[in-house]
């Protein structure tokens, strides 16, 4: 299958969504399947190399909000020739800015079915743009078909029967949710097919008028990659993973570390990552008299990430956007528990006082709260999660067994049994991975349960 990716965001940027895409189209094209990623073109460009992979850079600017984010604005007249060199089965647009858009218009006149991978919360991201300077994005869609006389066989974009309440603002430049929920609606109902990460924000999209079908599918993470945190003593580190956006709430997570570290004079706060906000919470940190317990590590390559995490007691995030949140995905998968917020993504990944805990929106004095439980419980929680994984892992054994006895150590047998499971996802390989290295021997499991009994035991 020939995939054409469009994205408005992509390396040397560090983010979710490029993680995402980096992600699947490497499994993608160890598949066999021939990729074409459009992407904007940056100052100092990561073009990896895959035999079934390219990418096409295209010409951008600074955004006004952002100077590390990149805007191409490309005429349709090129990306349908672009399309029309490579021939594309498939357009899979990942991004709802510039390119993303433009992408849609080419593709509705060529005929072409589009999927779009909805990332990013965008009443959320609405924190970057003017009400006044942001175009009318159902116009940009129309008149560019317009232009390519192709506007009658293009279903308008559905509007909205009752206009969703404006919601209170943390940043004056923040726009209105009913002004958010109508670039949504312009954009996302003109899809074949639309993909979510989360069940909860399958139904947001569904609540406010999204016509298409949804299907969600979780990015997942490469837990090859990832270092396993195997030394649970309390080491009055705490890690806080995300984007320094001004719409990812790091100034609340700062203020509830500020309050923690008033009553504990040994904890310190890692900042792992940088952003357009950055500035701002530096200056916060010396108005808090925290420069000696804050830290800010700047962006960090994958693989020193990768390692990080195991250095750390817990992660915080205080998002209030999260559609998936890679960084907890990856944080947990690292053995660390969580520190969220009640909203989007974050409950359907954090289980309450088992793998961390909820604050409730804004609220610095509950997270404060929270922090100082996780420390102060973490090694009972930590034990207690521990003693429950290995009964997990000796149930999960077991059933191995069971199941090699009835398919014979017939792996295609293996394999039919889990239709319907994605097989790019990346979690999914590597959980099967494990599996048949697992099942390779019998008398492996065999012992591997006389063991984890003898342990749970203990």
């Amino acid at each position: 299958m020939k995939i054409a990716i469009f994205t408005d965001t992509y390396a040397p940027e560090i983010n979710g969504v490029v993680t995402s895409i980096k992600n699947f189209t490497k499994l993608l094209g160890d598949k066999g399947h021939e990729i074409m990623i459009y992407c904007p073109k940056y100052d100092s460009e990561d073009n990896e190399v895959h035999k079934n992979i390219k990418i096409k850079r295209l010409f951008a600017v600074s955004f006004i909000n952002n100077k590390d984010v990149r805007v191409a604005i490309p005429s349709p007249f090129t990306i349908i020739n672009e399309l029309r060199k490579f021939k594309p089965d498939i357009v899979h647009i990942q991004t709802p800015m510039t390119i993303g858009c433009v992408a849609l218009a080419a593709a509705k006149m060529m005929g072409l079915k589009n999927i779009q991978t909805y990332h990013t919360y965008i009443p959320g991201d609405m924190v970057y743009l003017m009400p006044k300077a942001m175009p009318n994005v159902n116009k940009i869609l129309d008149n560019s078909l317009k232009y390519l006389n192709v506007i009658k066989n293009l279903k308008p974009a559905k509007k909205a029967s009752e206009t969703p309440k404006t919601i209170k603002s943390r940043n004056r430049n923040m726009m209105n949710d009913a002004f958010a929920w109508t670039v949504t609606r312009a954009i996302y109902n003109r899809a074949d097919l639309i993909i979510t990460p989360t069940e909860i924000v399958k139904n947001e999209l569904k609540n406010h008028g999204i016509g298409p079908e949804i299907k969600v599918l979780s990015n997942g993470v490469d837990l090859s990659v990832i270092v396993k945190k195997s030394d649970y003593s309390p080491q009055k580190r705490i890690l806080h993973g995300g984007r320094l956006g001004f719409e990812k709430s790091v100034d609340v997570a700062l203020g509830a570390f500020g309050i923690l570290a008033a009553s504990d004079k040994d904890v310190v706060l890692d900042i792992a990552s940088d952003g357009p906000a950055r500035g701002k919470l530096e200056k916060m940190v010396t108005r808090l008299k925290l420069e000696d317990r804050v830290n800010f590590l700047g962006f960090l390559p994958r693989k020193d990430l990768n390692t990080l995490y195991v250095k750390y007691d817990f992660l915080i995030n205080a998002s209030t956007m999260e559609t998936q949140g890679l960084v907890i995905l990856e944080a947990m998968a690292a053995g660390l528990s969580v520190l969220g917020v009640n909203k989007l993504a974050a409950p359907e990944l954090i289980k309450e006082g088992v793998n961390g805990y909820l604050s409730a929106l804004f609220n610095e004095n509950q997270m404060a709260e929270n922090m100082k439980k996780m420390s102060e419980q973490m090694q009972q929680s930590i034990e207690s999660m521990q003693q429950q994984q290995m009964e997990m892992d000796m149930q999960s054994t077991r059933q191995i067994l069971e199941n090699l006895i009835k398919i014979s150590f017939d792996q295609e047998e293996l394999l039919n049994k889990t239709k319907g499971v994605n097989v790019y996802n990346p979690l999914y390989l590597q959980l099967m991975q494990d599996q048949y290295k697992l099942i390779d021997d019998i008398s492996i499991v065999e012992d591997s349960i006389q063991e984890l009994s003898k342990r749970v035991s203990q």
